[in-house]
């Protein structure tokens, strides 16, 4: 065996012993034909507006009437999602809060914390797509997905180190860039499944929460338009329009659920 291949095979079997923190959920699937379908309508959609949008904050914003928006969602998305945190045993208490002024279009979830930046609430055109994106950050911290990647991150980071080892015992020096490499790539390793999960649980709670979910896939639409590159790109999050077609799926489950008489749960995924 060449030193290469047992570089290699000792690399494999390192990171065999530690394991990256997995998605929950059984998000609906989105076939490439219906991927190539709905890039499309997002294509269009951007080529009709002229490409592009701005998220500049409107002349007459006002912090204290944004967080007078936010916080009667917030307590209404909280009591909807009451009955996913205790199935899947995770806390349910968390802040919700306005980033920074010139924060842009964004809004993230670090397990204690919702935050929504005001460009993405003047962006929501109404309080069911604003609730949308409340109830997606929310679900990030019900199914712990910060804890997760911080998780999947030392575990790339781990394995890149010990190739650092390797490498510098046969007189090579890294730098320790393979342990940054792999925690960016650990980061990664399963960051869009964990949107996908969000997206679902998500869509679930703000409908629980008496919200209209029906113009969601809309919704990924127009940021498709404030962004065109969203419609092709896929790193850390699913495109736009994939992201589109699973809400239409995950709507279609919920009504299903309901014509059925059964309870409004998201499918997850079975424990190993």
């Amino acid at each position: 065996m060449t030193f290469n291949a047992r570089l290699f095979c000792s690399a494999v079997a390192v990171l065999a012993l530690v394991s990256c923190a997995k998605p929950v959920t059984q998000a609906p699937n989105v076939s490439s034909a219906e991927l190539a379908q709905e890039r499309a309508v997002h294509e269009a959609a951007v080529n009709a507006s002229g490409k592009g949008g701005s998220t500049a904050l409107p002349a007459d914003y006002n912090r204290n009437a944004y967080m007078a928006r936010l916080k009667p969602m917030a307590d209404r998305i909280s009591n909807a999602a009451a009955p996913y945190c205790q199935s899947l045993r995770t806390n349910c208490r968390y802040n919700f809060a306005l980033d920074k002024d010139e924060a842009p279009l964004n809004a993230y979830a670090d397990g204690k914390n919702v935050v929504i930046s005001p460009a993405m609430m003047a962006f929501a055109s109404n309080d069911n797509e604003l609730a949308l994106v409340v109830a997606h950050e929310m679900a990030h911290n019900i199914l712990t997905h910060p804890g997760k990647t911080q998780q999947n991150a030392m575990t790339g980071m781990l394995g890149g180190t010990v190739l650092d080892a390797l490498l510098s015992s046969q007189g090579l020096n890294t730098g320790g860039q393979l342990g940054k490499l792999g925690a960016q790539q650990g980061v990664l390793r399963y960051s869009q499944d964990f949107e996908r999960d969000a997206d679902y649980l998500g869509i679930y709670i703000a409908k629980t929460a008496g919200y209209d979910v029906s113009n969601a896939p809309n919704f990924w639409q127009r940021m498709s338009v404030n962004n065109p590159q969203a419609v092709y790109i896929a790193q850390s999050h699913p495109s736009n329009p994939e992201r589109s077609v699973l809400l239409r799926k995950a709507i279609a489950e919920i009504e299903s659920k309901q014509q059925s008489g059964q309870p409004l749960m998201p499918a997850l995924r079975p424990k190993n």
